[in-house]
């Protein structure tokens, strides 16, 4: 069985919250062709990329931005306060790619596209553990 095979029932079990019950380094897409719904997820640490575009004849994805910029009839303007945002402070991850109208899903995060709209959300939240301190006392 392929990569993509469980990916598909997974997604066909357990729709938007198929990423909860997928193990490991990921990025994929899902067409949704009955519920006319396109799907963007990436795994929680965000190995691997996924970029994406919106534009006004179309929506546009991928998980290079040369793949992304390789349509040559689009305008990529390179987004100069994401440039300013990344020379500012180099070991700082930057907040989006370096060109206008593009961007990446976020690690955790998945995008969804229907006939409601664009959505973003995130699917994995870091669990939190209250912290043990450690008391000292004087008289030991």
């Amino acid at each position: 069985v392929s990569d993509a095979e469980i990916i598909r029932q997974c997604y066909i079990k357990w729709r938007d919250s198929c990423p909860l019950h997928i193990h490991g380094d990921y990025s994929f897409a899902v067409y949704n062709r009955e519920e006319e719904e396109i799907l963007l997820v990436r795994d929680h640490i965000g190995s691997r990329p996924l970029y994406w575009s919106k534009r006004e004849d179309g929506f546009l994805f991928s998980t290079s931005l040369e793949s992304l910029t390789a349509f040559d009839d689009l305008d990529w303007t390179i987004d100069e306060k994401v440039v300013a945002e990344f020379l500012a402070c180099p070991i700082m991850p930057v907040s989006k790619p370096f060109f206008e109208h593009t961007h990446a899903v976020l690690p955790g995060g998945f995008l969804k596209i229907d006939k409601s709209g664009l959505s973003v959300e995130r699917w994995w939240k870091p669990a939190t553990r209250p912290i043990k301190r450690l008391i000292l006392r004087k008289d030991m």
